[in-house]
């Protein structure tokens, strides 16, 4: 017989603070054709304009005005979180919201933190080394 791909994901969180935070949504929606997520939490950290709503407000993603995924509810849960922070963001804030968003993963989901400044590594040497915690 044949074994049929199932796709496990249905909820996700993406905290938009960084410029790259809202062009995630797009790659993220593309997923099996937008029929992979029943909901979408995007947290862009203030109240939404009339335009990003038209433009991003779906019957599944959800523009939400929250600063940090510990604003979301403690029961709710996601099969994948996106950390956008915005640049500069130092350690401590990275380091808590990858707690908060780990403690709203579902076994077996997934959290994606961008490393500030990947690909530059003489800029990451003049910055220096910021310490994180191991998870």
């Amino acid at each position: 017989g044949r074994v049929g791909r199932t796709v496990q994901l249905r909820f996700a969180a993406v905290l938009a603070l960084g410029p790259e935070g809202l062009a995630v949504l797009k790659p993220l929606m593309a997923i099996g054709q937008g029929k992979t997520w029943s909901r979408v939490d995007l947290l862009i950290g203030r109240r939404a304009e009339e335009e990003e709503r038209a433009a991003y407000e779906t019957d599944v993603v959800r523009l939400r005005k929250y600063r940090s995924i510990g604003g979301l509810p403690p029961t709710a849960l996601y099969d994948f979180v996106y950390v956008g922070l915005p640049a500069g963001a130092g350690s401590k804030e990275v380091n808590r919201e990858i707690d908060e968003s780990m403690a709203r993963l579902v076994p077996g989901g997934l959290v994606v933190v961008p490393v500030d400044a990947c690909g530059h590594a003489r800029l990451e040497q003049r910055r220096g080394r910021e310490v994180f915690n191991t998870w």
